[in-house]
């Protein structure tokens, strides 16, 4: 099996490509020349087999069949068994010219190269962001179903899935994902989204998030300088060395950077930052004491999986995270939850520390899948 992937140094992409190397075969990636350090770094984390078998294309979504050479055209033509198309603006708040160049036409010339080389199949990744604001279930098997598109994102995902469903002449699939989300305020946009769209959500999973407020831990400047991130910027030697004596250095394993060390990024200048700005996180950081908590549990409908996370003597998290002003703040957060939930589903896990997709992957699937079960039972003997 060859492939072929566009947007493979993004979010979803990385992962992707990872998993493709397990498969064996050929990976040819579309990379714009500004990003072809970002994908080498990304190929040199994937490991030794990767530099042999990750090729890069230089290209540009904005250009007839992405911008791929003629000679290259002639050699894949033929060759590529999966053709998957991930680049796209993931944004609702870029403007509609970024949207249209990006996920229209993008999708329209990823499209004609896969036409061109007769892929086997086109896989292209839409988002639930095609169904606009329909009210009620949007099946796989729908589609255009007079749904409002509120904003261009919206409306630039369904123009694209409309091109893929209706120009692509080899065999194609359509994804839609939902959202995805990361970081500490995850839980409270997942609380957020359901407490302003009680029809659309069925069901919710917040782990050490979203019932708690850093207003409950202090004033206000003293939070904000508590909850203040590292300005990093250094050798990616010195980070790695960092990262691995700090309050994960007895549990850093590779799979914990592979999790970790996307969300930073090397500069111009060699040295590692954050992929989130300093400006950016405060930005959040203020929303997060401004919201009204209390308001957004008392409109939230479905049933809430939530997980309070509770340090133990011992375990992974640093001083700061046993302290009075925490631990208030979580009997708070609990409390909170048990009084304004219409349908709580209350748990606490000691000894985890606030990252906990990071130590106990397989516990967090077991409570998603669990939340899913109970809206949406599975047939006996059926899987997810």
């Amino acid at each position: 099996m060859n492939y072929f992937v566009t947007g493979a140094t993004g979010f979803i992409g990385r992962h992707l490509v990872e998993r493709l190397l397990d498969r064996g075969g050929e990976i040819h990636v579309l990379v714009r020349e500004g990003s072809l350090g970002r994908l080498e770094n990304l190929i040199d984390r994937w490991g030794p087999e990767a530099a042999g078998r990750v090729h890069p294309l230089i290209g540009d979504l904005t250009k007839p069949r992405l911008g791929v050479s003629d000679e290259e055209i002639a050699a894949l033509t033929g060759n590529v068994d999966h053709f998957f198309h991930l680049a796209a603006v993931y944004d609702m708040t870029a403007d509609e010219e970024s949207n249209r160049i990006a996920n229209v036409e993008g999708t329209r010339h990823a499209v004609e190269l896969a036409n061109t080389i007769d892929a086997g199949i086109f896989h292209h990744t839409s988002s639930i962001a095609a169904a606009g604001q329909y009210k009620g279930m949007f099946r796989e098997d729908m589609f255009d179903e007079g749904q409002p598109l509120p904003t261009p994102y919206h409306q630039t995902k369904f123009e694209s899935e409309r091109i893929a469903r209706s120009r692509t002449t080899v065999p194609w699939r359509v994804y839609r994902p939902a959202v995805v989300v990361g970081h500490s305020w995850g839980a409270s946009v997942a609380l957020a989204t359901a407490a302003a769209a009680p029809g659309r959500v069925l069901s919710t999973v917040a782990i050490d998030g979203g019932i708690t407020t850093p207003a409950g831990i202090g004033p206000r400047d003293e939070v904000r300088r508590r909850l203040e991130p590292p300005r990093l910027a250094v050798p990616p030697a010195d980070f790695a060395t960092m990262i691995g004596s700090g309050p994960l250095a007895g549990a850093w394993t590779p799979a914990h950077a592979e999790a970790v060390l996307p969300a930073f990024a090397l500069g111009e200048d060699g040295l590692a930052r954050a992929r989130l700005t300093f400006d950016l996180h405060m930005k959040v950081l203020d929303g997060l004491l401004d919201a009204d908590v209390e308001a957004v549990l008392g409109a939230v409908t479905c049933p809430c999986w939530t997980v309070s996370c509770e340090p133990v003597e011992g375990g992974l998290a640093d001083a700061s995270y046993h302290d009075e002003a925490w631990a208030r703040a979580r009997a708070q957060g609990l409390e909170r939850a048990a009084r304004l939930l219409a349908r709580p589903r209350l748990l606490r896990w000691g000894g985890a520390v606030h990252d906990v997709p990071l130590q106990w992957p397989s516990l967090v699937a077991g409570l998603v899948l669990a939340a899913y079960d109970e809206v949406s039972p599975r047939p006996s003997g059926g899987s997810a």
